[in-house]
């Protein structure tokens, strides 16, 4: 390749000219490296070699942290979160943790199908059924939408994170990391704006129900974040339909005073199907008709987002799970003070929820990052 340059600087040394044809000589030599430089770079960027690092976030022995790599295309693309493989929880061997789940992926209520004569939906009330609120829901479903995006429909794997809003997260580092991941589940009033290197900023899914909602929806979310209200009673449904239509605001029926949102998108808005609620406590839990129980225990919304998660993910990680069960002093929250001591979580099983959620951690189903 460098014999014909090499052999024009040897008859150069002989010749009349030397100094002429060395300066010749190192000038083709040097256009010669630039040109196969040019070329060679050419061919990487075309067979997409990439420079591949670990992330050393993964504090908990559950995550391998070499299935979670950066890639990097060029210097002026941003860095692009990506496993070696997809995993698909669902192709995993039956476990007797799901000892009667069927996986279901329509997760809101629509208009259309043949869902509303189906007997299990209308001889209950909420939150099993919609017995008593049918045409509220239908005015509801006639100003919203009942679809996820295209461009995650679409995906042949579809990898999810749950953020919770557990004291774990705090100092976790993992904001970049949950940024990255298809679908973005967080819950309730969960703040995002100053804690963004702890939990990230993309927000696809927010769940929430009308105590825990967010007066000012554009602080806290991103333009194409869904919302999506789990109907627990018949006066969550009232209240979301006199936003949605421009209605006096409901207060009453509340155990807390929920927020009055003034501007809501109802192309962004998804009602949560009563079937993830009663696959929530029925199926996993294991607590048939406890909604009609005198002492009622309620699943929080993290566990029904897991549940969402299951039926529509096809690899579920959590963030920022588990209570302080056993420390009156431990933090709940990211984002605050509040500690263990001071909450009544007499509405919540949360020790039989943690239980629950440790056994899909080992087998596999589900994966903790914190």
């Amino acid at each position: 390749m460098f014999g014909w340059p090499a052999k024009l600087m040897f008859r150069a040394s002989w010749g009349k000219h030397r100094c002429a044809h060395l300066v010749y000589a190192t000038l083709t030599l040097s256009l010669f490296a630039i040109l196969w430089n040019m070329f060679l770079g050419h061919f990487l960027r075309q067979q997409k070699f990439y420079e591949y690092f670990t992330i050393p976030l993964f504090k908990n022995d559950s995550i391998n942290p070499s299935d979670y790599m950066l890639k990097n295309d060029s210097p002026t693309e941003s860095a692009t979160l990506v496993t070696s493989t997809c995993s698909p929880w669902h192709t995993l061997s039956t476990d007797p943790t799901l000892s009667g789940f069927i996986r279901n992926g329509n997760l809101f209520l629509t208009l259309e199908g043949d869902w509303w004569h189906q007997a299990n939906y209308l001889t209950k009330t909420l939150p099993y059924g919609i017995k008593g609120s049918e045409q509220i829901i239908r005015q509801i479903l006639i100003k919203t939408k009942s679809h996820m995006p295209a461009e995650i429909d679409s995906l042949q794997c579809k990898r999810c994170v749950v953020v919770g809003n557990g004291n774990s997260l705090r100092n976790s580092l993992l904001g970049a990391v949950i940024n990255k991941y298809n679908v973005v589940i967080r819950l309730n009033n969960a703040p995002v704006r100053g804690y963004e290197e702890d939990v990230g900023n993309k927000t696809t899914l927010r769940i929430f129900y009308p105590e825990s909602a967010i007066k000012d929806l554009a602080i806290e979310n991103n333009p194409d974040t869904l919302f999506v209200l789990i109907p627990f009673k018949a006066v969550d449904v009232n209240w979301l339909k006199a936003i949605l239509y421009n209605e006096s605001n409901i207060v009453d029926g509340f155990w807390r005073k929920p927020a009055s949102i003034n501007t809501l998108d109802p192309s962004k808005v998804r009602m949560l199907s009563p079937l993830y609620l009663q696959q929530a406590v029925e199926t996993l839990l294991h607590q048939p008709h406890s909604f009609y129980k005198a002492k009622s225990l309620w699943p929080t919304t993290g566990f029904l987002a897991i549940t969402m998660a299951l039926n529509y993910c096809d690899e579920v990680d959590v963030a920022g799970f588990g209570y302080p069960l056993n420390q009156k002093n431990g933090l709940i929250h990211y984002y605050d003070q509040l500690k263990m001591a001071m909450v009544d979580t007499s509405v919540h099983n949360v020790t039989q929820e943690h239980v629950y959620l440790k056994k899909l951690q080992s087998t596999g189903i589900i994966r903790y990052l914190t």
